[in-house]
């Protein structure tokens, strides 16, 4: 029997697994485990490391990288890209920003006040404050 073309089994590909997002919704529903949980944990995590790291040494993401190019990453954005990050953003994208914007604002009032009472006269006294702002947020950031 002759191999199925490729461009017949892509199209096979793209009308069976375009038609299963509700099965895959309904799977990840089904589920009893915590899969956040589970890639938190050290042992993912050294794991994910390890092949993330034996991907980059062996020139494979460096491969992958320069089969795609820049023409391919633009045509992926030109594709899907624009109508996803919108879709992202107005939906569950506008949720998690608030979500962290609740916690970050504090820290940035905070920080206002604290470079409002600070010297500004000489340029060393903006350097100063600037660097306030800066170790203020990285302090903030490790602790979040």
């Amino acid at each position: 029997m002759p191999m199925i073309s490729v461009t017949d089994a892509a199209q096979k590909y793209s009308d069976r697994a375009g038609q299963s997002g509700q099965a895959f919704v309904d799977g990840a529903n089904r589920t009893d485990k915590d899969p956040t949980a589970l890639a938190a944990a050290p042992a993912a995590q050294q794991k994910a490391l390890s092949q993330y790291t034996q991907a980059i040494q062996s020139g494979r993401v460096a491969r992958r990288l320069n089969e795609v190019g820049k023409q391919g990453w633009l045509a992926g954005i030109n594709e899907k890209g624009a109508a996803a990050y919108q879709n992202g953003v107005t939906t569950t994208g506008k949720r998690k920003w608030a979500t962290a914007m609740n916690q970050w604002f504090p820290i940035f009032q905070s920080l206002q006040n604290q470079i409002a009472t600070m010297p500004k006269a000489t340029p060393q006294d903006s350097i100063n404050r600037v660097a306030a702002w800066i170790n203020g947020t990285i302090a903030a950031k490790q602790q979040l």
